[in-house]
């Protein structure tokens, strides 16, 4: 009060004297007296507003530089960087990491070290807005919560306010640039602020407004994605309540976003209790979700745990179909195929389900001796997908008869039935693109040696699997992508498609499609003349067969007989 007092009497009777003076204030509140005499000095002519920037990327990096006596790295940038510029924030967020001992300096790079950011950090910005009003906080709270741009009726409905209740507090809010405007709705104007007041408040408290918040984003149309979200914070009920907007969101993200899809499910299922039913029945329909994006290892847990369950036929098939799908990525074919077989005997099981294990069978039976097997339940797949609606697992199918005919030397059969697949999936969508019957088309034209079309076909298929998130079919990519530029004369450029390859099914575990990039890897460094690296490739090759994976009988033959050849063993 006494400053304020002092700034009314002396700025005016100073006027004529050499004298400038420069208060600064932050647009957060301040004491009322010190606000009143400033913008009275403002309102009456005595001095003009100026309003400062954020600081600049350069400048930025220089106050790092100077509070933690060393170069930032990005570690230090990203973490300033989400102040937006404020500066009072940097050095808060900074200060704060250097007494925690999460900011450490080695060779005069100073880097974060550790994901929690230290206790005292959140409360220390929550102390700059703590003389916002009650209605003000309860506003921040909601929008909080929210986790993204919202509008103040969303808000008002989450705190469950009457309408109108807080427009004076969006006033007061933006006004202390606390909040600002992003169209038509208001947004933090620091992530730092807004993960300073959700931390802030008491457990039961968020929980009962995330419960809020699921309500009020379902009754707006927002996404089943984010309904799961807020039912899964909202508490010890929050996970059941979760299942079924899980479930939509599943349905929603799966024909285009599928490892987002399995994650979501997974997260669900993790805050489940073991034996709850809900968890088993969710389990066996993530299975094959959890599958497709690369997951393996977490695919047959979730299945095996599933079967344990007391579950009704269709869920008991579809946790023996996605852990049918699982073995087959890791390369345990006979398991996949006897696990589809269990599946396929059993009453019961609905069309589409079948359709789709019969596919599945196909592709595993692919590696054994008999490929009439795996041409008939190729066969089995497309009839029983074809009646049942089931068109990815006709997708499926065609891929696998185009693999037999193929394999048998009928290569306009081989392309017919990858056109026919490539057809099917361009004019369907959904989960029947998963199938990337583009693998198949490109290895039939490779082998009609129609090389050009079938790179360009390759590549048009791995941009649209990368965009889909189906990690699965990585190491098929770099392996048939591999063979075309090989064929091609590109002797560099085919190892290098098959070495991404080989790193690509280690990161999946799916060591099973390591197996024939090994043997590809192996002729590649015979027709390079470098004969202990072919017979490294050899040798890594048999490890995997001994460790219980199979293989295709050709991928062994023509690798063995390739290298025999070069070692001068006609007879071997």
């Amino acid at each position: 009060e006494g400053t304020a007092l002092a700034l009314r009497m002396l700025v005016p009777q100073l006027a004529s004297a050499p004298v400038l003076w420069v208060l600064t204030r932050r647009p957060l509140p301040a004491a009322v007296g010190l606000r009143g005499a400033v913008d009275w000095l403002v309102g009456n002519g005595w001095a003009r507003e100026h309003e400062v920037a954020g600081l600049a990327a350069e400048a930025v990096a220089d106050l790092c530089r100077h509070l933690a006596g060393a170069t930032p790295d990005g570690t230090v940038l990203d973490l300033a960087d989400r102040a937006k510029g404020n500066p009072l924030l940097i050095e808060l967020t900074l200060t704060t990491l250097i007494a925690s001992g999460q900011i450490v300096v080695v060779d005069g790079i100073a880097s974060v070290v550790g994901d929690d950011r230290p206790e005292g950090l959140y409360a220390a910005a929550r102390q700059l807005l703590r003389e916002l009003s009650p209605a003000a906080r309860d506003l921040l709270a909601a929008g909080a919560v929210l986790g993204r741009p919202f509008s103040i009726h969303e808000a008002e409905s989450v705190q469950a306010t009457v309408p109108g209740g807080y427009l004076a507090a969006a006033r007061e809010a933006l006004a202390a640039r606390v909040l600002r405007e992003e169209g038509t709705q208001l947004a933090f104007g620091h992530d730092l602020l807004r993960d300073a007041v959700y931390d802030g408040m008491p457990r039961p408290i968020r929980a009962a407004l995330h419960h809020r918040a699921a309500i009020v984003v379902r009754e707006a149309g927002r996404s089943a994605l984010e309904q799961a979200e807020h039912h899964l914070r909202s508490g010890p009920d929050g996970p059941r309540a979760a299942v079924q907007a899980v479930r939509d969101a599943a349905r929603q993200l799966a024909p285009h976003a599928p490892a987002t899809a399995a994650d979501l499910m997974l997260k669900v299922i993790d805050r489940l209790q073991p034996d709850d039913p809900i968890r088993a029945q969710l389990s066996a329909e993530a299975v094959e979700l959890v599958a497709a994006s690369g997951q393996v290892d977490r695919a047959q847990e979730l299945a095996r745990a599933a079967r344990l369950a007391d579950l009704d036929r269709a869920a008991e098939a579809t946790a023996l179909l996605g852990l049918a799908e699982a073995l087959k990525h890791a390369g345990q074919n006979a398991l996949a195929v006897r696990y589809a077989t269990e599946a396929l005997s059993r009453d019961g099981v609905p069309h589409g389900i079948r359709a789709r294990l019969h596919a599945v069978a196909a592709h595993a039976l692919l590696w054994g001796e008999d490929m009439t097997l795996a041409d008939e339940a190729g066969a089995q797949a497309v009839q029983i997908g074809t009646a049942a609606g089931e068109i990815a697992a006709v997708v499926f199918g065609q891929a696998a008869r185009s693999v037999v005919a193929r394999a048998e030397g009928r290569l306009q059969d081989a392309y017919a039935h990858a056109a026919s697949a490539v057809a099917l999936a361009d004019e369907h969508g959904r989960q029947a693109r998963h199938r990337h019957p583009r693998i198949w088309l490109g290895s039939a034209l490779t082998a009609l040696d129609r090389l050009d079309e079938a790179r360009q076909v390759l590549q048009e298929g791995r941009a649209e699997a990368d965009l889909l998130g189906t990690a699965w079919s990585a190491p098929l990519w770099h392996f048939y992508l591999a063979w075309t530029v090989g064929e091609a004369g590109d002797l560099d450029g085919a190892r290098a498609e098959a070495e991404a390859g080989l790193l690509r099914a280690g990161q999946l575990a799916a060591l099973q499609l390591a197996i024939p990039l090994h043997g590809l890897l192996a002729r590649i460094a015979v027709l390079r003349d470098e004969l202990p690296e072919a017979r490294h490739q050899a040798r890594s090759l048999r490890r995997l067969l001994d460790g219980g994976r199979s293989a295709a009988p050709e991928d062994l033959a023509w690798a063995a007989a390739t290298l025999h050849e070069a070692d001068d063993q006609p007879v071997e």
